[in-house]
């Protein structure tokens, strides 16, 4: 279908609100799925995130970007940023 509800959902975890698992969406982009976790909190890093696509076995560090897409299934973690 296309609302979405046949895909695996995703998860955001680490320096957000609200951290857990949601419900994909079609062009969903990792500033999206952070805004839908609640948003940032005050440790997060707002230049990196770490992606884990479904499927893989490691977290790669991006820059963050409202051009990375999120896929079903895939893992997001925001890091704690350094002071």
């Amino acid at each position: 279908t296309i609302d979405g509800s046949s895909f695996r959902p995703f998860y955001v975890l680490g320096e957000v609100e609200k951290p857990g698992e949601f419900t994909y969406r079609n062009g969903l982009n990792v500033m999206s799925a952070v805004a839908v976790a609640g948003g940032y909190t005050f440790r997060a890093s707002k230049s990196k995130v770490l992606v884990q696509r479904a499927g893989e076995k490691s977290f790669t560090e991006y820059a963050l970007s409202p051009d990375i897409a999120i896929y079903p299934g895939d893992l997001i973690s925001v890091p704690e940023r350094y002071f």
